[in-house]
């Protein structure tokens, strides 16, 4: 029973929205917003957009259409580490629109790379970033 209370604790910590912008909030079609993506294993996270820090119960992020860097971060966990990397991927934000980002980590060892992208919800189309072909 404890467990529920926890996870629904937990739920409720992870759905804030960080406003770019000042003044109240704005209806959907004015605004973009842009979502973490990720799995469960390898969940990716919005550290900041333009320099503003999401908070602890910030998730998404609002911003008016234009020019935005977004720094993503990778958090890779195996048995005996956890691993957290960063990357700042830049983009042009229309308004009404959802943007997700994605990062992977490919290779092995020393041969490791780090890939970040945004992507258009709708579409699935790489918005800007790299992303492994």
């Amino acid at each position: 029973m404890r467990w529920h209370l926890a996870l629904g604790l937990l739920h409720l910590c992870s759905c804030g929205t960080l406003r770019t912008y000042p003044g109240p909030a704005r209806s959907s079609d004015e605004v973009a917003t842009i979502k973490p993506g990720g799995n469960l294993f390898r969940p990716v996270s919005i550290e900041s957009v333009d320099r503003y820090s999401l908070g602890f119960f910030d998730r998404y992020a609002e911003v008016l259409p234009g020019y935005h860097t977004v720094m993503i971060q990778l958090n890779n966990s195996g048995a005996n580490y956890t691993k957290i990397i960063q990357r700042a991927v830049s983009f042009v934000a229309e308004a009404g629109k959802v943007y997700i980002v994605e990062a992977d980590e490919t290779g092995f060892f020393l041969n490791k790379e780090f890939w970040a992208w945004i992507e258009d919800e709708a579409t699935g189309a790489r918005v800007d970033g790299e992303r492994e072909s």
